[in-house]
């Protein structure tokens, strides 16, 4: 059973991509995923590069759409897909620094009032990303 599906919508930021999945890879061992890229019309070379991660990464799975659709709508096609127990949304300017996923499945399986968690979020400067916190939705 897969633990974890990542769902990464791509455009035009391929090379960000790489080091995104990379960096997955580099630090959990421990958790099953899946990875589904929903590489969305792009017109760099992200095809290319999400068909390498396909070729190097097993776990990889590139959904290749012929027009580009919003976020909501290209992450709702690789939710579609996926097959994890949980699933992590991510952009792909995410890069992993240390092990995360085991964390965020032991806080919401010990809790089932939790619907949603989220890791903090910093900055190449090391500086948490306020702009991405908000303890309850607008209303």
């Amino acid at each position: 059973m897969i633990d974890v599906s990542i769902l990464i919508v791509n455009y035009n930021t391929g090379k960000l991509l790489k080091e995104c999945v990379d960096s997955v890879f580099r630090y959990e061992k421990e958790i099953i995923f899946e990875i589904i890229i929903a590489e969305n019309a792009s017109d760099d070379n992200s095809n290319e590069i999400v068909k390498d991660l396909m070729i190097c990464y097993d776990n990889v799975r590139g959904i290749f759409l012929n027009k580009k659709k919003s976020f909501s709508e290209a992450n709702n096609l690789a939710h579609k897909q996926s097959s994890g127990e949980f699933v992590l949304i991510m952009n792909p300017d995410i890069i992993f620094k240390e092990k995360l996923l085991n964390k965020l499945i032991s806080n919401l399986r010990s809790d089932n009032k939790l619907g949603t968690v989220c890791p903090l979020l910093t900055g190449k400067d090391g500086m948490l990303q306020r702009a991405n916190l908000k303890k309850n939705p607008p209303k």
